[in-house]
């Protein structure tokens, strides 16, 4: 697992140092200041209250439980849009458990969910790095 989610690989040609995790659970910016990742409400509200992140709204949500909904949002960072989904109210080692069965389930796959009488997706994308199978990204989708 520590392979599968912390490996660095190439996001630009001959630069190491990006990783599964840092896609999903954290921000990053690739050329031409496009934003990929934040999966994370963790993080993301960490970044809210710093100031970084604007969150500009929601656009569909589930409610899962009485703790924890799935969301859809839209926000600016650094001043660049994204659009992600998240779990909010989900302990950090459900969504790493939940993405990383998908993964080697369904790995760059949609793989489909069925909790408390509630559908939804974790898509799964798949970095070949040096003969390893090494997550590029996992989130859940509406």
């Amino acid at each position: 697992m520590k392979l599968t989610w912390f490996r660095s690989y190439l996001r630009k040609k001959n630069v190491f140092g990006s990783s599964g995790f840092e896609n999903v659970y954290l921000i990053e910016k690739k050329i031409h200041n496009k934003l990929i990742g934040l999966h994370n409400w963790i993080y993301f509200a960490e970044e809210e209250l710093s100031g970084r992140l604007n969150y500009l709204g929601y656009t569909r949500y589930v409610k899962l439980n009485d703790k924890a909904v799935l969301v859809n949002v839209q926000f600016s960072f650094d001043e660049l849009r994204k659009g992600s989904s998240f779990f909010i109210g989900t302990p950090p080692e459900v969504e790493i458990a939940l993405d990383t069965v998908c993964f080697y389930v369904k790995p760059g796959k949609s793989c489909r969910i069925y909790t408390q009488g509630n559908t939804f997706t974790i898509q799964t994308y798949v970095k070949k790095s040096e003969g390893n199978n090494l997550v590029a990204s996992a989130y859940p989708r509406l």
